[in-house]
């Protein structure tokens, strides 16, 4: 499908100002609500026929996952057009299956988040019924627990469906690219290259599910930047008066993203080629331009 940006000035925007202040926090500006009343008028006048499957990837802490839940309330309460929301991280493998992993292929497919560490049948065929009219049982992962809870969320049928993740829409790299080590983990920990090659193989599997009708990509300016942001979540959460979940320090954050190094890497490169909107994000969080393709 096609997004464009006339729409910015829409007169539907007036009345939800106050609403959407409220929803985006402290991410509020002009840029973020031009662009999802952009994305979600873009979406309400396509012809294409529904239910329409929209993906939004970007960098660990680039704001998709705010911005996904903004463009949801847009599209039903400005558009009335029904919406559900799919996150990659809810799919996550069970701890049990991932220790079974790696015990089987590699020590580092214990951790969470890389291809392949997720549930890519149970995903597809949640796709297939929200695609087919008749709705799904969705999983839910507890990061906390670091596993997935027993309860599940039923989801209607609806006439968008907003899939996010950090991931979404990935293509392999090529192989001649996975010989050189990309940081301190992959050098001490996958000498061999056998983690990062596994990683990729199975990214080709994710391909069929990865089919969107439009595709949206958060564009960080740096693979540092992911880095800052993710610390100022710990940051925040430290100081935070909800308690009861770990605060990690500065070193283990930084070990904990270089598991997505590679990969985000790879996107920030080749991603932009291909998504139908790229958001590009400035060292200060917030949108800097946004293409439209």
């Amino acid at each position: 499908m096609k997004f464009t940006s006339q729409h910015a000035n829409s007169s539907k925007k007036t009345g939800f100002r106050s609403r959407f202040q409220a929803l985006s926090g402290k991410l509020f500006d002009e840029a973020l609500y031009d662009l999802v009343f952009s994305l979600a008028a873009s979406i309400a006048e396509s012809r294409q026929s529904v239910p329409l499957l929209i993906s939004i990837s970007g960098g660990q802490g680039s704001g998709k996952s705010t911005v996904t839940k903004l463009l949801a309330a847009v599209l039903v309460e400005c558009f009335s057009r029904s919406t559900v929301i799919l996150s990659l991280d809810d799919f996550y493998l069970q701890r049990s299956e991932r220790e079974r992993l790696a015990r089987k292929v590699h020590p580092l497919l214990v951790v969470r988040g890389v291809p392949g560490t997720h549930d890519l049948a149970l995903l597809a065929d949640v796709i297939a019924g929200l695609k087919s009219g008749s709705g799904a049982k969705v999983p839910q992962f507890d990061k906390a627990r670091d596993d997935r809870l027993p309860e599940v969320l039923s989801l209607p049928a609806a006439q968008v469906i907003l899939c996010e993740g950090w991931c979404w829409g990935a293509v392999p790299e090529p192989e001649s690219r996975l010989l050189a080590a990309t940081n301190e983990l992959e050098r001490n920990f996958d000498p061999d290259c056998v983690w990062r090659q596994f990683v990729n193989q199975q990214l080709a599997s994710y391909q069929s599910v990865f089919m969107a009708d439009g595709f949206i990509f958060f564009q960080v300016p740096s693979f540092e930047a992911v880095f800052r942001w993710r610390w100022q979540q710990e940051v925040e959460l430290a100081g935070s008066q909800t308690g009861g979940q770990r605060v990690m320090s500065e070193d283990e954050v930084r070990e904990f993203i270089s598991y997505y190094e590679r990969l985000t890497r790879w996107m920030l490169e080749e991603m932009p080629g291909r998504a139908d909107v790229i958001v590009h994000l400035n060292e200060h969080h917030r949108i800097q331009t946004t293409q439209y393709r």
